[in-house]
């Protein structure tokens, strides 16, 4: 049985690439392979999770496109409703290019500012002031909201609240701008955790002091 490159057995790779390698495209097609999406391949025993099927993706993406939405909060580390499931993998382009169209994608074409692209890991992922903006867009709760941005402030004290409102001033206009202004006036940089932010929000909507 031929040997596999070392390069194909690090990653994700495309089927231009193996073929560069002078790997066969009937080898490709084999058992030893997968095929997360068409043009790209990995080895069937990598594991199968959110950053390597991402690494995947970027390979058939245009290099203007970012992680966004609920697969920017899995990449960042940021709390995630509890309701929360698995879902596609969500992808932003800029209005000049056109929609990804591709199966396990979901593609959004949107208006970006330079602030609002930053590096996951190698990965082009929207910023958290951004992606807090997507998320309420996208229907997430207050809760959840002010659950997203009390941790960006704890895990950035010196920069997290200035980058919330830059990015609401820029979001102003948009139809869920009035439920991210709420959601910043209840967060808070002393929280540690999503269920301490809970709790607060429950000592506050009963009346009750803020607990220290």
């Amino acid at each position: 049985m031929r040997e596999i490159p070392l390069e194909l057995r690090s990653g994700p790779f495309t089927l231009a690439r193996a073929a560069e390698l002078g790997v066969s495209r009937r080898m490709l097609d084999g058992a030893r392979f997968r095929t997360p999406f068409p043009g790209v391949r990995v080895l069937a025993e990598a594991p199968d999770t959110l950053p390597e099927r991402c690494r995947a993706a970027a390979l058939v993406l245009p290099p203007q496109a970012a992680f966004s939405h609920d697969t920017a909060v899995w990449l960042g580390g940021w709390p995630r409703p509890l309701r929360a499931g698995d879902s596609p993998i969500h992808v932003s382009v800029p209005t000049s290019l056109p929609r990804p169209r591709i199966t396990g994608l979901r593609g959004h074409r949107v208006t970006w500012r330079p602030a609002d692209v930053s590096t996951v890991n190698g990965l082009r992922v929207t910023a958290p002031g951004r992606t807090w903006c997507d998320l309420a867009a996208a229907g997430w709760s207050i809760l959840d909201l002010v659950m997203f941005a009390d941790a960006l402030r704890r895990r950035c004290e010196s920069t997290g609240l200035a980058q919330l409102h830059e990015h609401l001033e820029s979001w102003e206009g948009q139809r869920s701008v009035r439920r991210l202004h709420r959601a910043l006036a209840l967060s808070s940089d002393r929280v540690d955790s999503p269920m301490e932010t809970r709790m607060r929000l429950l000592f506050r909507v009963a009346g009750l002091p803020t607990p220290q």
